[in-house]
């Protein structure tokens, strides 16, 4: 149990390293937003120039920064209330199809004699047409033992890190198909909109064994080509980033310490409105970015965007992880206003992508129910299955 006293004591005993840490905070702050004015004066080539002596500078000023301007782009639009929030929203979203698609897993476990996992992957299209009725659908696959390996297999991770990738290709690959059948359906003046529960920077993979990690960049650079192939933008949706993609390069234009702990989205937080977006900026990372290539070579890392979005009037901005081929067809507002419909109607947050969570989402009772029927399958078969004790028994007593 807690005890409070000893909370309260040693907060007490923090006091000052609290105090020190806002006022760091403040400071940084300060300095910052005398670095954004500057920014807002310089225009591409500018910005560039000053930006030439870091190889890794964070991010980099792109097609929306011909011309000196604000950070800030406004949204323009102001609700009395939620319900014409909901208007504009689906006024606007008429018409539109939007897919979003998302992923769960059940891991393999030390329960069972057999090693055995699965992934699930779910997606949401809903056309926003009264004549198409929305699709949700799910895909479940067996990870069978040959697949998992021992505590490391092929050089490729654990197993739990196979599953992950697993689910992960899964994912990637569903979005592919979708993007597929709409593109069947011929280009269009406004084209649908397709959602990334993530990032398209996936900085996780920096940290992988070489032929690991590639496997993720490989699969988000097919996906960021299916896009581009077929005219059909692709948003990585980041509800709390924590990425400083802005302030590294803040810090370089501003001459400002490059190990900064405050991330962008607080950095701008108080400089947007609803509704309001930052100008794009091609994202120039310092990890694994110099490795995005695809099967065919062709080199990808600048061409990965992001804007800040202000999705809540009570959280700091969302980011917006977007192929820089969307910026260039001059589609980012209407990518942004989809964003915005989806939001409103989500109640801050994508419904698309809250309803592929509600339909891939596994619950413990789902993994029950799942180890119940293997049981069930391998007594059919005749294939032996053991499970240790103190699993039995909890099993048992829950069913």
């Amino acid at each position: 149990m807690l005890y409070p006293a000893r909370v309260v004591e040693r907060l007490a005993a923090s006091a000052e390293r609290f105090r020190a840490f806002a006022e760091y905070e403040v400071a940084a702050f300060r300095a910052f937003d005398q670095t954004i004015t500057l920014l807002e004066g310089l225009d591409r080539e500018a910005i560039i120039a000053r930006l030439r002596t870091d190889e890794h500078p964070g991010a980099l000023p792109g097609e929306e920064w011909e011309h000196p301007g604000s950070l800030i782009v406004p949204f323009g639009e102001v609700f009395p209330h939620h319900r014409a929030a909901r208007q504009w929203a689906l006024q606007q979203i008429a018409g539109i199809t939007t897919v979003a698609v998302d992923g769960s897993e059940i891991k393999p476990t030390k329960d069972y004699s057999i090693p055995i996992a699965a992934v699930q992957v779910a997606w949401f299209e809903n056309p926003h047409r009264a004549d198409r009725r929305y699709i949700k659908d799910v895909r479940f696959d067996i990870v069978p033992p040959d697949e998992l390996g021992g505590e490391v297999a092929d050089g490729f991770g654990t197993a739990d890190q196979q599953l992950a990738l697993r689910r992960f290709r899964s994912e990637i690959d569903a979005a592919i198909e979708r993007i597929r059948a709409l593109a069947q359906h011929g280009r269009e003046e406004r084209p649908p909109v397709v959602f990334f529960d993530g990032s398209l920077v996936v900085s996780f993979a920096a940290g992988m064994l070489e032929e690991y990690g590639t496997r993720y960049i490989e699969a988000i650079c097919r996906l960021v080509a299916e896009s581009e192939a077929a005219r059909i933008p692709i948003v990585g949706y980041v509800d709390t980033s924590l990425a400083k993609d802005l302030a590294t390069m803040l810090a370089v234009i501003g001459g400002l310490p490059r190990a900064q702990r405050i991330p962008d989205s607080r950095l701008i937080d108080h400089r947007l409105s609803w509704g309001d977006r930052t100008r794009a900026l091609v994202c120039a990372r310092d990890d694994v970015l110099v490795r995005y290539r695809d099967h065919t070579g062709r080199d990808y890392s600048r061409e990965i965007c992001f804007v800040y979005l202000k999705t809540s009037q009570f959280a700091p901005p969302a980011r917006l992880d977007i192929p820089r081929w969307i910026i260039r067809a001059g589609l980012l507002d209407h990518v942004v206003d989809v964003v915005r419909a989806e939001v409103i109607v989500g109640n801050g947050y994508p419904y698309c992508i809250e309803t592929a969570d509600a339909c891939a989402v596994l619950s413990a009772r789902d993994r029950e129910r799942f180890y119940r029927l293997l049981q069930d399958f391998t007594a059919r078969q005749g294939i032996a299955l053991r499970i240790v004790p103190k699993a039995a028994s909890k099993r048992r007593r829950r069913i």
